[in-house]
């Protein structure tokens, strides 16, 4: 464990408040040195004291019978009377913590004991610096995971790509699941990232679930992997007062290199040489040099502030929340995002330890305003020579017309006068909650009970609109320089129902067994409306509404078994039923793997440079029915495939 892990881990220990007479003082210390922000506290109290940069502390108890915890995540747990605290407690690593725990599909397994491809992330690992995005917080960070950043515009959606795409017309984005909820991969106004709704600054880790040995326990939404996000929630071991983080970043951002253009000079010599001095081909170019790049790109900034505050009431009750704020400039002028987030985590356990509640929700408001990008392509193509401005030209921006004096439709349009011309805006809402209640039943405590409840809620709204007269209105042919306004809304609610049992039992020392059988049912609703018409004559270009729903039901479970920590086999089994398609509306997705730790054989013992050796073997099958849109029934058309006929088949996609 290294010392910036052990930091950052010890530090969400803070100073409570101070009783009674009796002086205890002294040093904590680990194999490296001094151990910071370790928990020095009065059992039974909420008295209790952080060590400082030192590792050193000074605490005032009752009496010199009481007893002192010193404590510290990572590490093993210290008890000692408080008349016999030594000067110097040295503490050392807890091999359980150790042992790293992995987030898998409904449920978690020791990283020595996965058979499937499966990395992880953690928050000490992650990317830092100024990130808008959770996508951003992967880049980089595990083999076959690609992510590819979008437009560049504040907000843009980025593309994550695991292990390359799987479909040729259908999706091609893994699934998301956020504290054990799938959520919706579909974008929205103002909101187009699926992982956009959520605070970088929240999440914990990611584990992302790569073969289908992994991935088949999600069945027919898993051909394209599966990224399991966990956010940050309040320790057990938390401090009854308040411990409140505050951080705020801000950057400045600006265009690393432009597109290697013909300036205008380089125009005027090139016309010179083809057509000679003093031609009709000069005498058409301006006397200018612009830079269209430059004029519609400019240095920006972006702020991001975020405030957590977690801790424990009483001894039941963990908790954190969080907040953040977050405004992106764009470096193409006009365009901005806006972001604000609200995350809460309550955990508390009742009945002995036996039923654990985690209660998880997460909300985003986000406001993005949109430059017209049209201006970008403009901006590579438009005469150099000319002026930005010109008092002929149409609204004082210089503007290319025909023989005849009508504003040439088929020229480019000029780069500034897009920026100006367009007003783009929206307004996005999305809400991402879940009640998990576990439960070890009384008297068999092998065996869990796990309920999940979950929604996924979004709406967004937004304008966009051409303005009367100008150059871009004249060359829409619907548009005929009347100018567009365009009303849009969508609103999407996804509902979670999902329970599974998990019996995990150890025999005769060697044999490990765990179990678990489980069922779903999830149903997508939405509803979206379009609005447009002419502003001239208010004469109605387009009046849509669109309407969806449907349900995707799932049995699954999956057996492991393992042998003395050298011999491990893992299946997994789903059915999932869809109301999508009418025919073979139930795909069966299994999976078997099975894994050898060559290292934990006796004969590897004393091989100590080797820290992990194993060989996996896997096999298993995902499906996909991400097919596009939301249909009561997609049909399965088949036919004998003689001369001039035509047959359509859409099916469960397998892989």
């Amino acid at each position: 464990m290294t010392a910036v892990t052990v930091l950052l881990l010890c530090l969400t220990a803070t100073t409570v408040s101070a009783q009674g007479g009796y002086q205890v003082k002294g040093v904590v210390v680990d194999a490296l040195g001094p151990v910071i922000g370790a928990t020095v506290m009065e059992q039974g109290t909420t008295n209790g004291t952080p060590t400082g940069l030192d590792g050193d502390f000074l605490l005032l108890v009752k009496g010199p019978d009481a007893v002192v915890v010193i404590s510290c995540i990572g590490y093993t747990t210290q008890t000692f009377k408080a008349s016999e605290v030594p000067a110097r407690v040295t503490l050392t690593e807890d091999g359980e913590f150790l042992d790293e725990v992995v987030v898998i599909g409904y449920g978690t397994v020791k990283k020595s004991d996965m058979t499937g491809s499966v990395a992880t992330v953690k928050a000490d690992e992650i990317n830092k610096g100024v990130i808008t995005t959770p996508a951003d917080l992967l880049r980089g960070k595990s083999a076959g995971v690609v992510v590819t950043q979008g437009s560049g515009m504040p907000g843009s959606g980025a593309t994550i790509r695991i292990r390359g795409g799987s479909s040729i017309n259908a999706s091609n984005d893994p699934l998301i699941v956020i504290d054990g909820l799938p959520v919706s991969n579909d974008g929205i106004s103002g909101m187009s990232d699926p992982l956009s709704s959520i605070n970088p600054e929240d999440i914990e880790s990611f584990s992302v679930l790569k073969d289908a040995s992994a991935t088949a326990i999600y069945g027919s939404r898993a051909s394209n992997g599966v990224i399991v996000i966990t956010t940050k929630k309040g320790a057990k071991t938390a401090s009854t007062f308040p411990n409140v983080a505050v951080d705020f970043t801000t950057s400045v951002n600006t265009i690393a290199k432009y597109n290697d253009l013909l300036d205008a000079d380089g125009i005027r010599s090139l016309i010179r040489e083809w057509f000679g001095e003093n031609s009709a081909a000069e005498a058409a170019l301006g006397n200018t040099n612009t830079d269209w790049q430059k004029e519609i790109y400019h240095t920006s900034q972006t702020y991001d502030g975020n405030v957590s505050v977690n801790g424990r009431v009483g001894s039941f009750l963990p908790y954190r929340v969080s907040g953040g704020l977050t405004s992106q400039n764009g470096t193409l002028k006009g365009s901005k995002m806006n972001r604000g987030t609200l995350s809460m985590n309550l955990s508390p356990t009742f009945f002995e330890n036996h039923l654990t509640v985690n209660v998880n929700g997460k909300g985003t408001y986000a406001k993005n305003q949109y430059a017209n990008q049209s201006a970008i392509g403009a901006a590579n193509h438009y005469d150099p020579t000319k002026p930005v401005h010109d008092p002929n030209g149409l609204n004082g921006f210089t503007t290319w017309y025909d023989a005849t004096g009508v504003i040439n439709s088929m020229a480019t349009m000029n780069p500034v006068a897009l920026l100006e011309s367009k007003t783009d805006y929206a307004d996005a809402y999305r809400f991402i909650g879940n009640t998990q209640f576990d439960y070890k039943v009384h008297g068999f405590e092998d065996l869990r009970l796990n309920l999940n409840l979950g929604i996924d809620w979004a709406k967004s709204d937004g304008v966009s609109e051409t303005a009367k007269g100008t150059e871009e209105s004249y060359h829409s042919t619907t548009q005929s320089g009347g100018g567009a306004h365009t009303d849009y809304d969508y609103t999407r609610r996804n509902t979670t129902l999902e329970f599974y049992a998990d019996y995990n039992k150890t025999f005769a020392k060697h044999h490990n067994v765990d179990l678990m059988a489980g069922y779903s049912w999830q149903h997508f609703w939405s509803n979206s409306h379009n609005y447009s018409y002419r502003i001239s004559d208010n004469l109605e270009l387009s009046n849509t509404e669109g309407k969806g729903e449907l349900y995707l039901i799932s049995f699954f479970g999956r057996a492991n078994y393992g042998f003395a920590d050298r011999y491990l086999l893992t299946a997994t089994l789903r059915a999932d039923g869809t109301s999508r398609f009418q025919n073979h509306k139930w795909g069966i997705f299994p999976s078997v793997a099975f894994a050898w730790n060559v290292k934990n054989e006796p004969f590897m013992k004393g091989v100590e440079k080797l820290s992990t050796l194993k060989f996996r073997l896997s096999w298993g099958e995902t499906g996909q029915q991400e097919v596009g849109g939301y249909y009561d029934t997609f049909a399965q058309f088949l036919s004998i495939n003689t001369p001039g006929s035509y047959y359509f088949c859409r099916s469960w996609l397998q892989r």
